[in-house]
């Protein structure tokens, strides 16, 4: 016997029909869909064919539902014409319903001077398309992660909170206290020789996901030269036709983003490091592994205090596992990572 009101599902898709099968074990009430990327093409076909997919959870929502839509995201903000239910729009475009203003990475200084990631400063504007609470303002921080994504969760959040008439302070009061963090998810670990791990290794479905990343880690104020930003990547895979571009185009983001080394796993992540040299980071900073756990114990070595390494690649990579050789603490890698049960530890 359950005792709570509300259930809350992920519910993901890496073939087409994958969402009406879990449909038909618990339609949604209300349904978030944080956006459309070429995600497990291989398997589900075209970015058309991902976006009709991921529609089905609108479409399954009763006239009295509710569906939470990414405002800066065309392809999901047209999910609406199929929905029966209202929708509300969460993003930083204007006219969103939850706005989002202004996202900044809060730091504090280390011991030995360096600029360490916190978390992240967000500021929303509830109601700000519409009444309630139209234009309110709330500020917090969520500590132990960075990141746009998860500022858009948060803001996606308080939007399920009001349909479920919790007020916006309530929410973000809760969500003070509670969230320190998710596994895989942009989440701040203390590394080895002083250094701070940004943990993004839960999936690289999208080069999207992985570009977003990149961007956020770029935006901490770190004080050059004596910190450097360092990038471990994994392969990217069920990419499909869109798997060499997609590579190349986050290969190319690593060098517009100023990143100091890049330290690739895999044999698909090669083409991030060819992609990163020719845009222009040279060779002595390009670094390929075929495994994770060599590109983990070169990293090591390669560490300096100060450095803020992130680390991100598709499921399939294990990209954690250069997490755990990083960590300050490995002892505390059950309790933090992801994959670390008995039947993920054993697997290649």
């Amino acid at each position: 016997r359950i005792g709570a009101k509300t259930l809350v599902l992920e519910m993901g898709a890496d073939h087409q029909g994958d969402l009406a099968w879990l449909i038909g074990i618990a339609r949604p009430d209300v349904a978030v869909i944080t956006a459309v990327a070429p995600a497990h093409a291989e398997y589900i076909g075209t970015i058309d064919e991902i976006s009709r997919e991921k529609a089905t959870l609108v479409r399954s929502l009763p006239k009295s539902g509710l569906a939470v839509l990414n405002a800066d995201d065309p392809r999901v903000t047209a999910m609406h014409k199929e929905a029966e239910a209202d929708a509300t729009y969460v993003g930083e475009s204007e006219g969103s319903d939850v706005r989002l203003r202004d996202v900044t990475v809060s730091t504090e200084t280390d011991e030995y001077g360096h600029v360490m990631p916190r978390g992240i400063e967000v500021v929303l504007e509830v109601g700000a398309a519409a009444p309630p609470n139209a234009g309110q303002v709330v500020r917090f921080e969520l500590q132990g992660t960075i990141g746009h994504p998860q500022a858009w969760a948060a803001g996606a959040a308080i939007a399920v909170a009001r349909a479920l008439d919790v007020l916006p302070e309530k929410a973000v009061e809760r969500l003070k206290r509670d969230y320190h963090g998710i596994a895989g998810r942009t989440r701040i670990i203390p590394g080895i020789k002083f250094t701070a791990l940004i943990d993004d290794t839960y999936n690289a479905a999208s080069p999207t996901a992985v570009v977003s990343g990149l961007r956020d880690v770029a935006s901490i104020p770190i004080e050059k030269p004596s910190q450097r930003r360092i990038a471990a990547l994994g392969d990217m895979r069920e990419l499909g036709a869109y798997s060499d571009d997609a590579h190349r185009t986050v290969g190319h983001e690593v060098a517009a983003q100023g990143f100091d080394m890049l330290v690739t796993c895999g044999t698909l992540a090669r083409a991030i490091a060819s992609a990163a040299r020719e845009a222009g980071m040279p060779d002595g900073t390009v670094m390929s592994y075929d495994s994770t756990e060599e590109g983990g114990m070169a990293l090591q070595s390669l560490l300096q205090s100060g450095d803020i390494v992130y680390v991100k690649g598709s499921q399939g990579s294990r990209m954690e596992k250069v997490v755990k050789e990083l960590m300050a603490e490995p002892l505390q890698a059950p309790f933090l990572l992801v994959r670390m049960t008995q039947d993920w530890v054993g697997k290649a």
